[in-house]
């Protein structure tokens, strides 16, 4: 059942922030955003400061179903910005996802994080699309996120609810829900999460603890950025979440060691999405032993990656 998210201004927002923090509890800041980002923060506007950056877009993106589930190989081109804003004026289904900020100067200082009072910033990030959908996924740190120029919306969940999220047990951080548009006759236990869900305008904010896991979809053209921040989920936390997946999330990850990185197997990620956990520790583990002893590191083929 829908509930409503706690709402608060900026001025609010500095005097419950370490609160809001260390209760994990999610809060929407509607206008925090200076009323010029989103004035100046257009598409036309980007695209004539940076028309020759390259970056790197998702197109041709599935229009229905949980985007995790399509092999992201052949949905990624780099191109330079004013390409990519010709193929979004062109209503393609293109997105420009998590782009370090840092590679547009000057819009940093424009946004000025450090107002928000949020500590240990791991990244700032920006997001441009039309018709967009995140897929249900749940970040490691806490995330301040900012709808700069057009809308979103977004549906929350607890992380008390993981165990009715039907993770995909090979990458348990994303779920096989689409909350959007639910079939609760394959995933039944849904019908049990308390869902908040909110609807963000140009300007407003929404404060996202870290193992919240939240929906992000946007009908038009809309422009965000982000904010990773604050300390990662603890190893006990990481272990619960995990957990929650079922047996399958063991299974998995003992296979995919073995098979895509002893056995040097091929693998394909999948849209926005990490490796799975089998090939991750996999990486970690090559990347231990050749700090250790380089001859002996065993390294996937560049193909896998």
């Amino acid at each position: 059942m829908p509930v409503e998210l706690k709402s608060a201004t900026l001025e609010q927002w500095r005097e419950v922030e370490a609160e809001a923090h260390q209760h994990a509890t999610p809060v929407v800041l509607p206008g925090a955003l200076p009323g010029f980002l989103s004035e100046r923060w257009t598409p036309e506007f980007l695209g004539a400061v940076y028309p020759d950056i390259k970056v790197t877009v998702a197109v041709k993106l599935p229009q229905e179903g949980v985007p995790y589930t399509t092999p992201a190989e052949s949905h990624y081109r780099s191109v330079q910005m004013r390409e990519f804003l010709r193929m979004l004026a062109n209503g393609e289904p293109v997105y420009l996802s998590q782009a370090p900020l840092q590679g547009f100067p000057g819009l940093v200082r424009q946004l000025r994080p450090s107002a928000l009072n949020l500590r240990s910033i791991k990244s700032v990030n920006l997001w441009i699309g039309g018709v967009t959908r995140s897929g249900l996924h749940f970040d490691f740190c806490d995330n301040m996120f900012a709808q700069v120029y057009g809308r979103k919306r977004v549906f929350l969940i607890a992380p008390k609810f993981a165990r009715f999220l039907y993770q995909f047990p090979d990458v348990p951080s994303k779920s096989r829900v689409d909350p959007e548009n639910l079939d609760l006759k394959r995933f039944p236990k849904f019908a049990k999460c308390e869902v908040f869900r909110c609807q963000l305008e140009a300007g407003d904010l929404l404060f996202i603890p870290r193992g919240w896991w939240h929906f992000v979809t946007a009908d038009d053209i809309s422009v965000s950025v982000n904010c990773w921040h604050g300390n990662r989920l603890t190893w006990v936390e990481f272990t619960k979440v995990y957990s929650a997946g079922g047996p399958n999330v063991a299974f998995c990850w003992v296979r995919d060691f073995v098979w895509y990185g002893l056995l040097g197997r091929k693998y394909k990620r999948r849209l926005f999405s990490p490796a799975a956990l089998g090939v991750e520790a996999f990486d970690r583990m090559s990347l231990l032993l050749a700090h250790k002893d380089p001859g002996r590191r065993k390294v996937r083929p560049a193909a896998a990656l």
